[in-house]
Order: C-alpha cells, then structure tokens, then sequence
C-alpha cells in the first residue's frame, strides 16, 4: 500500500488521477487485493464524479469479502439509482453478500433482476443465488435453481448437498451425493464434508459409514476438513467397535490429528482387553503417518502376534521418515524371526534406502546376507502370484 499511496501522489500531481482506466485499477487493487485496503479504495471511489460499472464491482466485490458485507447491498443499491445496469461479475457477489447477512428480501430481488437481465443461465450467477437461498433456509427454493441450471459444476452440486446438510437432511445430501457420482461432476473435499457433518447431526452413522467406504474405495483425497468431519462422525456418535476405531485411526493418519488419534489409543487401552492385530497396526500407522515414530515403534513391539503388515507398516514408518539404517535393522529381525518380506517389505527398503548413499548396492548386499534357500519371496504380478528364488529376486531388484 505504500507503492500504491507513492503512485497515486505522484498521479495527482502529473495531473492524470482523472484517466478512468488508472483509477480504476487502483481502486480495484485496493478493493480486491489481499495486501489492499479497502477503506483507502472506497476515498478513491467516493472522490469520483460518475464511477464505472468496473469500479462499482470492485468495490462490491471487496464488500462481499470483508466484515461488512450489507455495504455491498448499499453498494448495488447506489448503483441501479445511478442507471447502472449489474452484469455477471456484479451479480455473484452481491449475492455472497445476501447468503453472509441472510438477506432474503434482497436475494429474492436480484433473483428477479437475475431473470430481466437474462443471467439465469450464468453458471457463477445461478450458483451464487443457491447458495443465497440455501444460506437463508429456502431449501425449496436452491432446489429448484439447481434444478434449472443446464450445465452444473462442483460448485453446483456442493452448494446443494451443502444446503441439505446445513438443514439437517443427511438423506436428501446422500441421495444428491448419489446423483452427483453419477453425472460427470466428480465430488470433492467439500462435499465429503458436507455430507458427514449432515451424518454426525442427524446421528446417521450407517450413511456416514458408506461415505466412508466410498472415499476409501475409490481413493478420493481427503483433506483437512473433511479428515475432521469424518472424525466428529465417527467420535459423536459411532458405536466404537473394532471396524469404527480402525476407520477412526484411519482418518486420522489421512489428517495428521495426533490428538484424536492419542485419544482413541487411550479408549482401546481402557476398553478392549485384547485388540485385534488389525486394530494395533492401524494404531502403528497412525503415530507413523502423525510424525510420532518412536511410539510407532513401542505400539509395535507390543503386538504380541505380528503380521508381515505390522512390518511393512513399521518398516514403511522409518523409510518415510528417512532413516534408512533404522528400516534396514527392522527388515533384519523380520526376517530372523522367520517372516518373509513380499514387494510392499521391498518398496519400503528401496524408499529407504534411497536416502543413503548407494541405494540399491546397500540394500541388496544386506539382503544376501539373508539365508533365501529355505523361504520363498511372493511378489505380486498382475493377478497372480509369483514365487522368487534368489536369482530372481535381484533380478527384480535390480529393475527397481
């Protein structure tokens, strides 16, 4: 702002403050920029004769996104008075405005000004106006915009299900979620956190489960927001099982909440006498993937039936956190106590040992250390299965 206020002195004093185009991008970049300042814009603006509908917007649309957002109704009042005519970069944002303050009155009077301008079929103005009437409570109403709108995009259809779910109706936000799988609209973080949170209200655990399944299915990202309604879910009001705890411990590696998951080994230590392997390697993980490695490695140590995945996971834990010796000594006493490793034990060496200086020179001399003429390495090709002899595996390893 301070280059900005140095330009615009130096504007007035050349005697060239009154080119619209300048001051427009001044008043906008104040307006819209996130290093702006939105009441040196509105000096700008108020200091002109006759602002252009650009300047209008700007200054709308830095309303729309501050803490006062009915100005920016003010705003579009002032304008229509001057005979301005709103277009489709006026519209979204007065609306935003509208679905901030619950504005009904005013949406239900852009709707109409939507309609005589002919902007029903703008895909950023229709989903602005279900937005404005989803936040205002008038279901009925978003629904039939998002009924009308030709060509929906995620924008649309999270708008919708957001509504439903913001109304408490975890059934119709499943069933459009259902809907949306089906058009070529694929769902995002957003609408994974919608729909959950509409779950963990309407205490609907058993569609929040299938969410769930889907997400894991299918391989979606589950970012932050969506990681924690998941876990609200699961934590408000799941029966905590053994297959609840393990979705739980699940979330939380996906999110990286320590705290959640610190909280769910202290309820498995309390409540369940003797956890299934499952359950503890899904506790291995968690701390792994939360940054907490050395209690990774004690959770470890306490399966009392350990799996080659219990070694994988505490194998895949050290190579992901770089400590190449540490995964190679853990491969060493996986297979002193008679586990044979298979390509997931492999994939985490190699990762491991990328991190030192020869990757796979070290590896593999370590690995020939190991007696292979009495147990057999299973790698998986295609669907089938197939069984390495020692040749073999380093021909493997070699191509890796």
């Amino acid at each position: 702002m301070k280059q900005l206020k140095q330009l615009h002195a130096h504007l007035i004093s050349q005697g060239l403050l009154h080119e619209s185009p300048i001051l427009g991008k001044l008043i906008a970049f104040c307006a819209v920029s996130g290093s702006g300042d939105l009441l040196y814009g509105r000096r700008l603006f108020d200091r002109v004769s006759l602002p252009n509908t650009f300047m209008w917007n700007s200054l709308i649309r830095g309303y729309s996104n501050s803490r006062s957002p009915r100005e920016a109704l003010v705003l579009h009042c002032r304008m229509l008075r001057c005979g301005l005519l709103s277009n489709q970069f006026t519209l979204p944002f007065v609306l935003k405005s509208c679905a901030s303050v619950l504005a009904l009155l005013e949406a239900s009077m852009v709707h109409a000004l939507i309609f005589k301008l002919g902007f029903e079929s703008q895909i950023f103005v229709a989903n602005a106006l279900l937005s404005a009437y989803s936040s205002c409570g008038l279901i009925e109403l978003a629904r039939k915009v998002f009924d009308e709108i030709p060509n929906r995009n995620v924008v649309s259809w999270n708008s919708m299900i957001g509504g439903y779910s913001q109304m408490g109706d975890c059934k119709q936000a499943f069933n459009l979620f259902r809907a949306m799988r089906n058009s070529d609209v694929g769902p995002d973080g957003f609408t994974f956190a919608s729909i959950l949170s509409a779950c963990a209200e309407a205490k609907n655990v058993d569609l929040g489960r299938a969410t769930h399944h889907y997400i894991v299915v299918t391989g979606a990202t589950v970012d932050l927001i969506a990681g924690n309604a998941l876990v609200d879910m699961y934590g408000k009001w799941a029966i905590p099982d053994e297959a609840t705890l393990v979705a739980v411990l699940s979330a939380c590696s996906q999110i990286g909440d320590l705290v959640i998951g610190k909280e769910t080994h202290n309820y498995i230590a309390q409540n369940i006498a003797n956890p299934s392997v499952s359950l503890l390697n899904s506790l291995v993980d968690m701390y792994a993937k939360c940054g907490s490695v050395g209690t990774a490695l004690d959770v470890f140590w306490a399966i009392p039936q350990k799996t080659v995945v219990s070694w994988n996971i505490i194998i895949g834990a050290y190579a992901m956190h770089g400590c190449a010796i540490d995964a190679i000594d853990l491969f060493m006493q996986m297979t002193k106590e008679g586990f044979s490793p298979d390509t997931i034990t492999f994939t985490g060496l190699l990762c491991a040992c990328s991190h030192a200086s020869s990757p796979n020179s070290d590896l593999i001399q370590l690995i020939r250390q190991v007696e292979y003429q009495d147990s057999q390495v299973t790698t998986n090709q295609s669907s089938s299965h197939k069984l390495l002899n020692k040749e073999e595996f380093e021909s493997w390893m070699s191509n890796n």
